[in-house]
């Protein structure tokens, strides 16, 4: 992998985790705004607004294409009927960044759907050639979340966000956002991360007095004899 195509996985990863979180942020918070002023007669004064009910997840099939529909229906494109070059960057989990079976399969799916219904967007492999063309790009990320918001409520629901990037206007065209049930859903890091240590849980040295370090297998062990001459083993 050159350094061109790492500098520009950098930007778009980048670009990828700021617009998830704004998207995410904008659409929790319209929908907060809808709920809790609905239309017909203002609330009463001094009366407080119950908080809005939080989305209900649906089976993960149904959640991915109501993410990946508006995605793409509700794109600003320009006028005419020229294809836009579109190039996916690997879905991730939100919280590790890893790729996992459930976001290949998304990524995969995703893929298909494009093809068969926005013929205005032609799939490209993702690479630096492609990156160079400015193309828009999709990103997006698969979280598993507590549905009702809790910070330490147990995970019942995944959270599908969706985002296509214009690199050559730096901005985002649209969002998807759905929230899925966590049934049949194998989150498994795929080989690449799996393999990683830096996934891997981080345990202490054993001793605390100093580094713990690997001994080197080109390093002989040098002893000392009775006698203080020194012999090679």
């Amino acid at each position: 992998m050159d350094k061109a195509f790492v500098n520009w996985r950098r930007c778009v990863t980048l670009l990828a985790r700021t617009s998830k979180l704004m998207a995410c942020a904008i659409c929790c918070l319209l929908a907060g705004v809808m709920a809790a002023f609905p239309q017909g007669a203002p609330p009463a004064a001094g009366a407080q607004a119950a908080p809005p009910p939080p989305p209900t997840p649906i089976p993960f099939d149904d959640a991915l294409l109501r993410a990946a529909n508006d995605l793409f229906s509700k794109a600003a494109v320009p006028a005419g009927n020229d294809k836009i070059e579109l190039v996916v960057d690997p879905l991730i989990d939100g919280i590790s960044g890893a790729q996992s079976t459930a976001t290949r399969l998304m990524q995969d799916r995703i893929v298909a759907l494009v093809k068969k219904s926005y013929p205005r967007f032609e799939v490209r492999p993702f690479s630096t050639e492609a990156l160079t063309r400015a193309p828009v790009v999709l990103i997006g990320t698969f979280t598993a979340i507590n549905n009702a918001g809790a910070a330490d409520g147990p995970r019942d629901a995944y959270r599908i966000c969706l985002a296509l990037a214009d690199l050559r206007s730096k901005s985002i065209m649209s969002k998807g956002v759905a929230r899925a049930k966590p049934e049949a859903i194998d989150v498994t890091p795929t080989p690449a991360f799996a393999d990683t240590p830096v996934w891997g849980p981080i345990r202490p040295p054993a001793s605390t007095s100093r580094p713990a370090r690997a001994p080197n297998p080109a390093t002989r062990s040098i002893r000392s004899t009775s006698s203080g001459s020194v012999r090679r083993r």
